[in-house]
């Protein structure tokens, strides 16, 4: 898909997204063009890596926190 998304030359415009996965960053992280990226991150592991990636070259602009009850580690770390 990448490729395809070159030819419109909009890499300032679009917002991609995927869920942090070490295949998925590696692969974005490797890309030529730099398109913004936020990882989606249902674990705090999830979010680790993702910041990992940020220092390899993927122009991580955000991340999308899930989580599916309020007593999900994301709530009690940071809301509670």
């Amino acid at each position: 898909m990448l490729p395809f998304l070159d030819q419109f030359k909009m890499k300032e415009q679009l917002l991609l997204k995927t869920q942090a996965i070490d295949s998925e960053l590696s692969e974005m992280a490797d890309y030529p063009t730099k398109y913004l990226f936020f990882a989606i991150c249902k674990t705090v592991e999830d979010v680790n890596l993702a910041m990992s990636y940020n220092e390899k070259g993927l122009n991580l602009v955000g991340l999308e926190l899930v989580a599916d009850t309020n007593a999900h580690d994301f709530f009690q770390r940071w809301f509670y």
